[in-house]
Formats: C-alpha cells, structure tokens, sequence
C-alpha cells in the first residue's frame, strides 16, 4: 500500500510538471503572436466594422473576382485587406469586439483561439479514455500537440484564423454526438457550417447514423445563420457571386488549395502556377466526379450505421469523413487540415491500444508518429507554394508536383484513419474504449 501511495504521488507531482510546463509554454507563445501581424483577423474585423458602418461585406471580395485575382497570384494584390467570403455570421459575433482598437481585439480573439485549443484537447481526452481516468496529463500534452500541428500553430502565430475555433466546435460536436445529446450537436455544428457552409459536407455523417433529429436541427439552425443575416442585409446576390468565384478554378488552381480538383487544375489545365502533364481541361470534370463517387462509395462500405459502437471507432470515421471532405472540396487550405487533429489523435490512440498485441498496430503507430511529425515541421507551406518560384513562371515537373505536398498528407492520413479503424473491428476488445496511459 505505502509503495503505491508513493507511485500514485509520484504520478501526480508529474502531471502538475507537465501541465504547469504547458501553460507556461502557451503563454510564451501567446505573448509572441500577441505582437505580430492580425492577418486574417484583421479581416474579420474590418467586416464587422462594415457592418456597424452599413457597407458591404463582399466588396473586397468582388474586386478580387473582377481583377481575376487568386491568392499566392503572382500579380499585386487589388485590395488593401485579404477578402471577406464567409457569411455574416462571423462578423456579427465579432462586432463587440469593434469596439477596441485593432490590436486590442486582436489579443482578445487571440486567446480565443488558444482556448479553443486546450478545449479541443479536453473533448479529444475524454472521448479516448474512460470515464474513471485522470486524463489531465493527456489533455496537457494534446494542447501541446495540437498547438505545435502545423495548421493550428500558423493560426495561432501568423494568420489569427478562424479555424481553431472551428475545430473545437467539430470536437464538441462529436462529445455531444457520441453521447446522444443532439440538441447540443445540432447547435454546434450549426454554427461551424454557419461559418463555412461546405463543412455542411459533414451533416452527411449525422444522416448516416440516423440522428434525423439533430440533421433537421443543423439545418434550420445553419440556414437562418446564413440566410437570415444575408436577406437582412440584401447580400445574398453578392455572397453567392464571391463564393461562387472562390469555389471556381481561377482559386482552385492555385497553390493555396490542396484538394484533388486542384491537383487535377494543375496537372491537366493551362494556369499560371504549373506547366500541366497534358492539356486536356474536358477531363478535369468526369475525373472530379470519378473522385467523389469513389470517396462516397468507400465511405459507405466502411462507416457503420450504428451509434453504439465505441467513441474511438466514431472519431475515425469522422476523421474518414473530413478527409474525404478535404479531398473533394474545391478550395482546401492548409489552415483547414487543423480538422485532421480529432481523426490523427485516434488513429493514435487505437494503434497504442493494441501495440503490444498487434503487428499491425506497431506499424500504424510509426506510420501516424512520422504523419504527425511531417504537420510538426516548419515552412512545409513554402514548399507547398513551389518555394514560390510561380511568380517567375509556371512550375514544371517534377517540382510542380510539390505544390500538392498536404493533399498527399491527407491521402495518408486517410489511409491511416481507416488502417486503424479496420485494426480495432478485428479486435474483440473493441467493446470498451482503449485506456491510454495518463
């Protein structure tokens, strides 16, 4: 007994290290982006003073699509500020914020967005360990992870994105989900479709599982999100115009996007950024949807209908389902691979589960560990970018293909996922969550 009470205290004197370290190591990072740049925040933040000052929200964006204009463009950028397409929504929820200075509310969302990180982690934690454990040591070190994840760090350090808070909103959704409260999960994917309507992609998993009540809530709750604040402000015409050029090739072909589409832009049409292996753009079409009926069908032989299965089996299929979301879509940034943490950190989690058992299981945790050390490295974008040799000329091969780098990611990551997936369907164990050392 008395060995045990010195493990246990032992033990606990190392979580308090570790989750002191992790705070303080947060603050020092907070206390460095606190001072550069509000990128894309300052975007959010100059819609919300459009909105205060009457003006319209799209403008900027409408002058990018009447110069033609894509981000990572060689060319000089027309507006002053990085365009605004999303919904109202977004600028609505941060009017409060209008009323300091831009710095000042850039700090503000600034913590935001770390909270949503070390929140994140806390539903991630619990989903993947019982209820009995003390899972603190696991939240502090997916902070960690998740925070250093090269999407979520260039948010939190660069660019001040909204997709950190999207992220715990997916996770939130899930606890919620997993726990049949779809009220709660009605509500919190509302309001990240509300956001960025094609994450709407991801209600198809809901329907799936038969939550037709939290399908029905989604959607009454995201449509008067998006369309109630459009029709107030007569900006639907508008907003359907700018998306509708985001979503279109001049965007898609850029390096920016990482999605299949883009690849296909790339490699089989004449644009600015690649020298393309054929011309031939009559393909780009039949071969896009060739990738989406191949994405859907594979999805549907693998997901189970069934809400009972263990919550670490539904957090790989979502994380299946949001790499197939980010292969299909038509414009996929970097900032939008910050959604893989949930679907990495299960693959993980099940690979460690059965390590000692399993082969496989040995395999899938070295394959995920180098996955998640490639997202840990700095300036993978650069080289995403073509190292932006663009701006002298298109790309040709082989340094054209490396402007697909993190679609590449995402295909092993998929792999991955479904590797791990099929690992514990062939466990028994599999009737109780894994229990990861904490």
């Amino acid at each position: 007994m008395e060995r045990r009470l010195v493990t246990l205290t032992k033990s606990r004197w190392i979580g308090q290290a570790v989750v002191a370290a992790t705070l303080t190591l947060l603050a020092i990072m907070y206390a460095r982006a606190a001072f550069t740049p509000p990128v894309d925040f300052s975007t959010y933040y100059g819609a919300a003073l459009n909105v205060r000052a009457g003006r319209n929200l799209y403008d900027d964006a409408l002058a990018w699509k009447a110069a033609g204009y894509a981000t990572g463009s060689p060319r000089q950028q027309p507006t002053k500020q990085i365009a605004y397409v999303y919904p109202p929504t977004l600028a609505l929820a941060l009017l409060p914020l209008t009323a300091l200075p831009l710095q000042a509310a850039s700090a503000i969302w600034l913590a935001i967005l770390f909270a949503c990180v070390a929140a994140t982690a806390w539903c991630v934690a619990t989903l993947i360990t019982r209820r009995d454990s003390n899972s603190w040591l696991l939240v502090a070190a997916l902070t960690l992870a998740f925070t250093f994840f090269k999407p979520v760090r260039g948010a939190l350090m660069f660019s001040k994105e909204v997709d950190p808070l999207i992220m715990l909103l997916l996770a939130a959704m899930l606890f919620f989900f997993i726990r049949r409260r779809d009220g709660w999960t009605a509500v919190l994917l509302g309001f990240a479709i509300a956001i960025k309507p094609f994450l709407v992609l991801l209600a198809s998993l809901l329907l799936w599982k038969r939550a037709y009540r939290a399908v029905i809530g989604t959607g009454i709750l995201s449509a008067g999100l998006v369309i109630g604040p459009l029709l107030a402000f007569g900006l639907v015409g508008d907003f359907v115009e700018a998306t509708s050029y985001w979503a279109g090739t001049a965007q898609a072909s850029s390096p920016v996007s990482q999605s299949a589409y883009s690849f296909l832009l790339r490699s089989l049409t004449v644009q600015p950024y690649t020298v393309p292996l054929l011309n031939a753009p009559w393909l780009v079409r039949p071969l896009r949807a060739l990738i989406g009926v191949t994405l859907v069908g594979g999805l549907v032989a693998t997901i189970s209908r069934s809400r009972n299965e263990p919550a670490i089996i539904q957090l790989l299929e979502f994380g299946l389902v949001v790499a197939a979301m980010l292969i299909f879509g038509p414009l996929t940034e970097e900032c939008h691979l910050a959604y893989l943490t949930i679907g990495l950190t299960a693959t993980a989690a099940a690979a460690l589960s059965a390590w000692h058992a399993s082969a496989s299981a040995r395999r899938i945790t070295v394959a995920t560990a180098t996955l998640v050390l490639f997202f840990l490295l700095p300036r993978t974008q650069i080289i995403a970018w073509g190292l932006f040799r663009h701006g002298a000329g298109p790309l040709a091969p082989p340094l054209s293909f490396v402007t697909s780098l993190f679609l590449y990611a995402v295909l092993a990551t998929a792999v991955l996922n479904l590797a791990a997936l099929r690992l514990l369907r062939r466990d028994a164990s599999t009737n109780q969550p894994p229990v990861l050392p904490v």
